[in-house]
């Protein structure tokens, strides 16, 4: 898992807001994530990534190194 977060940290540009996905995440409606783009739209962000975890989720590293932690709800 470390390996694989080295390699997608190494994918993200350096400005860009990273959003990771992960069941660890913090819950939020459509409401609040939809606020949060507008919220980074009005800010100027350029670029957002927004990294979707496998089965085992993120690397503690790399969830921590994100700007927000996202879970999208039991499925």
């Amino acid at each position: 898992m470390r390996e694989e977060a080295d390699l997608l940290r190494g994918l993200i540009p350096a400005a860009s807001l990273a959003v990771v996905l992960d069941e660890r995440g913090d819950a939020v409606s459509s409401a609040e994530f939809a606020q949060l783009m507008k919220t980074q739209i009005d800010a100027g962000t350029a670029d957002l990534a927004i990294v979707i975890g496998g089965p085992d989720g993120h690397h503690p590293a790399f969830r921590q190194s994100a700007h927000r932690v996202i879970a999208l709800g039991r499925m």
